[in-house]
């Protein structure tokens, strides 16, 4: 698996966890990725979300309020996540 490969199934793993209301930001995947022991920057993880948002498996959502943009899987990346982690 190449390096984008493996920041996409991560981003898809976290966006997974978090469930499709709530939504995670770049920076807060990053943070998660470092405690597990990943080394993903934000500029990666942010790269690799736009790949899946292009794909169809996230969607980008911004906050009206602050302007912060989150990612949230959506069920056709649900269904992609769980046909590769069976």
């Amino acid at each position: 698996m190449t390096r984008a490969q493996e920041i996409r199934d991560e981003v898809l793993l976290q966006l997974k966890g978090a469930g499709q209301r709530l939504g995670l930001t770049s920076e807060h995947m990053s943070k998660r990725a470092r405690r597990e022991g990943e080394d993903f920057s934000v500029d990666e993880i942010l790269e690799g979300a736009l790949f899946l948002v292009g794909q169809g498996f996230a969607e980008r959502m911004q906050s009206a309020a602050s302007g912060e943009i989150r990612f949230r899987i959506t069920s056709k990346g649900v269904l992609e996540f769980e046909s590769n982690h069976d």
